[in-house]
């Protein structure tokens, strides 16, 4: 139904007017200061997650399940869009060109604040998206070769330095991976080769058989490898030690705080969105990442929930690109 126009209700008899306010509860309309009569009903219909990934990936499950309970906290169906291709540029270019009304939703990780950075041309700008909050980081360990004399980053570290010839894998040129790794080897010294693989799947083998030094990936993905013994753990990159692996120095124990290093998940919606629907809708993330059932599955998950301001991701991202930014000057990396 049309809104109707400011001084029209008060002339309408008292059963139009009952009428009007039943449609308006119908429609699931929400009183929210700051926005206009236009906005007042949002949401009203359901809202678009666009998830620039396949299905089935930790990206897309860990959306599913925070998103799922949005929506439970703003009474209204959530549907989640697999737009995959292109390292996310499909589908964060589909989420730039949508209306700004809070009715689509970008799920972003790490590739949103490289694409920029590295591709010379791209469909979509930063500045298309409204930045609406965290919702997760996921802990990063470095794992090395079973094979490697090494059993400490400093003696990593030390067998780069000294001449050995040492390299790590990542699922492709460009990726967040990769520029962890590239951070790694300016940081330290170690002059380690970049091998691109297509996933884990495809580099495990050759790690765990010494063609290839180490790998730097979730702890999720790693966890079983390294409790088989297959590969050896040297430092977690999170700031404090991993549930998971508790006997793993960080890798600010072992020297290097700047390093701290995660993969990072979090929400944008496009540019012009108003200002009070981002807000009640990083509220209601917030409040899902709050409840300690959705904590403790995201855990479960290898996902460590973490909520936001808008301003706060806003900051993140920033910071973020401009570490992507150093070390594609520094190595003067290119896209593949």
């Amino acid at each position: 139904m049309a809104a109707v126009p400011h001084g029209i209700a008060e002339q309408l008899p008292l059963t139009r007017r009952q009428v009007l306010a039943g449609a308006a509860l119908l429609a699931g309309a929400t009183a929210w200061p700051g926005i206009g009569q236009a906005q007042d009903a949002w949401p009203s219909r359901p809202i678009r997650v666009v998830v620039p990934y396949p299905a089935g990936g930790n990206t897309d499950l860990t959306a599913r399940e925070i998103m799922g309970e949005v929506g439970r906290i703003l009474n209204q169906s959530i549907i989640v869009d697999n737009k995959a291709g292109a390292n996310g540029i499909i589908g964060t270019e589909a989420v730039a060109k949508s209306p700004a009304d809070g009715y689509t939703v970008l799920v972003a990780i790490g590739a949103f604040t490289i694409n920029p950075v590295l591709q010379k041309s791209l469909p979509y700008k930063v500045d298309d998206f409204e930045p609406v909050g965290l919702t997760g980081r996921v802990n990063l360990v470095l794992a090395a070769s079973p094979v490697l004399p090494a059993r400490s980053f400093a003696e990593l570290v030390a067998l780069g330095r000294s001449g050995m010839k040492l390299s790590y894998d990542s699922s492709g040129i460009g990726s967040a991976l990769h520029l962890v790794g590239e951070r790694i080897s300016l940081a330290t010294g170690i002059g380690a080769l970049h091998v691109p693989y297509k996933g884990i799947a495809q580099s495990l083998p050759d790690i765990i058989s010494g063609r290839v030094s180490f790998t730097i990936n979730t702890v999720a993905a790693l966890g079983p490898y390294i409790r088989e013994g297959r590969l050896r753990p040297l430092a977690v990159l999170s700031k404090n030690r991993s549930a998971e692996l508790p006997g793993v120095a960080t890798i600010a124990e072992a020297g290097y705080p700047t390093l701290e290093s995660y993969a990072w998940q979090g929400l944008l919606v496009p540019a012009d969105t108003p200002q009070a629907v981002v807000t009640r809708l990083a509220s209601a993330v917030a409040t899902a990442l709050s409840r300690q059932a959705l904590r403790d599955k995201l855990v479960r998950m290898g996902t460590d929930p973490v909520s936001s301001s808008p301003a706060e991701f806003a900051a993140f991202l920033r910071d973020d690109q401009a570490k992507v930014r150093e070390v594609v000057r520094a190595t003067n990396l290119k896209a593949d």
